[in-house]
């Protein structure tokens, strides 16, 4: 599923980067640094943030000199600034962890009745936090992190996509459907059936474009031992989600 992630994230880079090219010998690296399933760069990108499943680290993004360290603030399913940086939140499958940028504390940990969340994905109002775990969708309220509302979803989701001008949540499932639903009231709109080949042991993968015209989709297998299968496809969101 990571692995997923990650290779859509740099298909998205290479269509929308331009043709600058940086010297890589001349930018700082993280020396003490391991393993990441997750990192994010704050709206004015003098932060970035980086997440395992146990704790959530803080650097500035130039000199890449450790800030603070959140131990017990997982996130190796999601992490994300809202759009003002004064929040950043962590996502482990067992927690949504909230942290108040400027002081540094941790203001809620919503936890997860059966330790699976699975991914987490914020508004464009910056107030209400999306989180799927199996097949249970939590609308939850992103300064309190109280649950303002919940939604049976028909199959077990994986990842959620956020439509910032149609308002719209898209949500992927392991077998390869999208569902797609109004952000606000959490009604039904559409389901986009997967069409491709079977993919056993799979995993599904959604994002949209900076335009917010297109959904990216990828569904690949998670089976380490056996070659990697990818389906990749997008998908015309102002024609209907055509393919």
């Amino acid at each position: 599923m990571k692995f997923a992630k990650m290779f859509l994230l740099l298909l998205l880079l290479i269509a929308t980067c331009n043709t600058n090219v940086v010297n890589a010998t001349t930018m700082p690296t993280i020396g003490e640094a391991q393993f990441s399933n997750s990192a994010t760069f704050s709206p004015d990108d003098a932060f970035l943030a980086t997440g395992v499943s146990n704790e959530t680290t803080i650097w500035h993004a130039k000199s890449l000199e450790k800030i603070q360290t959140f131990q017990n603030v997982g996130a190796d399913q999601a992490l994300f600034f809202d759009k003002q940086g004064d929040y950043l939140y962590a996502l482990s499958d067992n927690q949504l962890s909230a942290i108040h940028f400027e002081s540094g504390e941790v203001t809620y940990q919503f936890a997860s009745p059966s330790r699976s969340f699975t991914d987490a994905v914020l508004n464009d109002d910056d107030d209400v936090i999306y989180v799927v775990e199996g097949v249970t969708l939590y609308y939850i309220d992103a300064l309190t992190g109280e649950v303002r509302n919940t939604f049976s979803l028909s199959q077990s989701a994986e990842s959620l996509a956020f439509n910032e001008v149609t308002g719209e949540l898209a949500i992927a499932s392991a077998n390869g459907d999208i569902s797609i639903r109004n952000g606000k009231d959490g009604s039904y709109v559409k389901t986009i059936p997967y069409s491709g080949k079977p993919i056993a042991q799979s995993a599904t993968f959604i994002e949209y474009d900076s335009a917010y015209s297109k959904l990216y989709y990828i569904h690949t297998n998670t089976n380490e031992y056996t070659s990697q299968l990818f389906v990749f496809k997008s998908f015309d969101v102002n024609n209907n989600y055509a393919e």
